[in-house]
């Protein structure tokens, strides 16, 4: 004969029943009456379990399972099915999460500055899916594990796309600057700053050099330290209109060792920020706001004369090479952030399982 276990519903949920007897659907009574048997092991008759109090159960995972589950302890039904419940539950809780992070991380880093419409239009689709999450937790009655799916996924967009803004602003704007943005080639850095203030890649005049003894390094509010260094001329000495710059690459006011500040001859730089914006890198102006702080900063420090937008370049010497570095230290950055983030969803998910179990009541006395 069928086991009528089986054929009972979904597997919405296990309960945690600590090695309780299992209920039993009452048969039809026959009028007896057995002794009171709480707490003694065994499993009592069916017409046996007729005006006993019935349990109060609550499942693992954020689900409740209903009286009469057969997912008991001592139940062949669950044993087999309660480790896979418990791999299922905390499965969802760590890799929903995740997934929702790495998209977002993926997209704001890889798109957004060259393809923002794309990114917004990903994030909007992850958006719509914490929506249904949302929705499916009015229906389901098992308990809110579709409510900490949404919660736990808002929380990973939002903290990944700030990431992947994060890595964008360091290292995928150079890599795209380049292709999006004009070159300009012998440009004098007497010249005015805002005839500039479109370019991509500035190739120097050949008497341009960096002033080394006039760096300048701050921390920003973010933890970072902006660094710039004036880029002059033979002749030029307190007019400053494109400056060098970098991240975490100097001390407070000596040596700076961004890009390839330190190798001869090196006299170009790939835009690093600017002022506009409402263009396809708008968080660059985040960064410009920063770097233009540290300037003016320098500015005061070293009795210096600097326009009301000035620009500030990564210095390189060979622009091919410096946008494979930091393509590669964006797919970095991202394999960093997403695995990092997977270690804390395990933590998150494991713990929110594990604390949603609560045991049900021992069968007291009729």
């Amino acid at each position: 004969m069928a086991d009528p276990f089986l054929e009972q519903g979904s597997f919405a949920g296990a309960g945690r029943y600590d090695g309780l007897p299992a209920q039993v659907p009452p048969a039809a009574s026959t009028g007896s009456q057995a002794a009171p048997w709480a707490g003694t092991g065994t499993r009592p008759a069916a017409n046996q379990t007729q005006g006993l109090p019935q349990p109060q159960v609550t499942g693992y995972g954020a689900f409740k399972a209903g009286a009469g589950d057969p997912r008991a302890a001592g139940s062949r039904v669950g044993e087999r099915r309660g480790v896979r419940f418990h791999i299922l539950s905390v499965a969802a809780l760590v890799l929903v999460p995740w997934t929702a992070f790495t998209l977002a991380c993926c997209s704001s880093a890889l798109l957004h500055f060259r393809h923002p419409t794309v990114a917004r239009l990903l994030a909007v689709i992850c958006l719509s899916f914490v929506a249904i999450l949302v929705m499916a937790n009015f229906k389901n009655r098992r308990g809110p594990i579709y409510l900490y799916l949404a919660g736990l996924s808002i929380i990973a967009l939002g903290l990944g796309w700030v990431t992947g803004l994060r890595i964008s602003d360091r290292h995928m704007m150079r890599y795209w600057s380049p292709n999006m943005r004009p070159t300009y080639n012998d440009v004098n850095p007497r010249s005015s700053a805002a005839a500039y203030e479109d370019a991509g890649f500035i190739r120097f005049s050949s008497a341009t050099q960096l002033d080394l003894q006039r760096v300048m390094g701050a921390r920003a509010e973010d933890g970072d330290i902006y660094c710039v260094v004036p880029i002059l001329d033979d002749v030029q000495s307190t007019k400053v209109n494109f400056w060098a710059a970098g991240v975490d690459c100097c001390e407070p006011r000596q040596g700076f060792h961004c890009g390839d500040a330190e190798l001869f001859g090196t006299r170009s730089g790939v835009l690093m920020a600017w002022p506009e914006v409402n263009t396809p890198g708008e968080n660059s102006n985040t960064m410009y706001a920063k770097l233009l702080k540290v300037a003016r900063q320098s500015a005061a420090a070293f009795q210096l004369d600097i326009p009301d937008h000035p620009i500030f370049v990564s210095w390189v010497k060979d622009v091919d090479q410096t946008r494979t570095i930091h393509f590669h230290a964006t797919l970095l950055g991202i394999f960093l952030a997403c695995l990092f983030f997977l270690g804390v969803s395990i933590c998150v998910g494991a713990a929110l399982h594990w604390s949603t179990g609560v045991r049900r009541a021992d069968f007291q006395e009729a």
